[in-house]
């Protein structure tokens, strides 16, 4: 009996040893699964912190650059070609459909006369589409041939008017390109005057602290600086007359 009862003495102590053991060994488990989370927080937010610098250093070279004056005048100029062959086509084709409308369904007395206008260009044109199908021996209806050549002159109509207003802008391009020249001349007159002004400025300014300083040197050359004891205050004699 006294043997079983120091077996199990001693199971009882190897058991609470592991238990220790067992213990401590989570502990340090999620001790250092604290630590490394600490540490990825730290290191996330140092990453933020960097990104952070980067990008406010970037945006700060990004500022301090000059303007490149020549791409974004180019820029410029592509963007207003652009917005003028834009308006262009629009133009085009509501020229071409008020045509269209003043042939099939005019409604006052202007677009009666639209319509007389373009009816004899069409006519005209009937008769060169039904020759130029005979010179490639193609058999051709009359009303086939109008079709086509109402098809053709609504063409013509909106190429003459991509002409006129392609005409329009190259005015319009002109003018701009003068006054961009006007403009800069006028900045640059202003700014040599500018300068000329600041360069008059900084001239009076050191001629002025120059004479200011020539006399302090012929007063200081001509007078000496003494103290009267009787009145306690300061006096100056002049070297040459006494």
């Amino acid at each position: 009996r006294h043997a079983m009862d120091s077996r199990n003495a001693a199971f009882r102590r190897e058991r609470k040893l592991y238990q220790r053991q067992l213990e401590e060994f989570y502990r340090q488990m999620r001790d250092d699964q604290d630590t490394k989370k600490q540490n990825e927080a730290k290191i996330l937010q140092d990453k933020i912190r960097l990104r952070t610098l980067q990008r406010r250093l970037k945006n700060e070279e990004i500022k301090s650059q000059e303007p490149d004056k020549v791409l974004e005048e180019n820029l410029a100029t592509d963007n207003w070609k652009r917005d003028w062959l834009a308006k262009i086509e629009v133009a085009i084709a509501r020229t071409r459909d008020h045509y269209a409308h003043c042939l099939d369904r005019p409604a006052n007395r202007s677009e009666k006369k639209t319509r007389s206008i373009a009816r004899k260009r069409i006519k005209h044109r009937v008769t060169e589409v039904l020759a130029r199908a005979d010179s490639k021996n193609i058999p051709m209806e009359r009303n086939e041939a109008g079709v086509i050549a109402r098809k053709e002159i609504l063409h013509m109509i909106g190429e003459e008017e991509r002409a006129r207003l392609h005409d329009q802008m190259n005015k319009a391009f002109t003018k701009r390109e003068h006054d961009k020249e006007m403009t800069r001349i006028k900045d640059e007159t202003a700014e040599r005057e500018a300068q000329a002004r600041a360069k008059v400025y900084a001239v009076s300014v050191l001629s002025a602290a120059c004479r200011r300083w020539l006399a302090r040197k012929r007063v200081v050359e001509r007078y000496e600086k003494k103290y009267d004891g009787e009145y306690h205050a300061f006096y100056y004699v002049n070297k040459q007359s006494g």
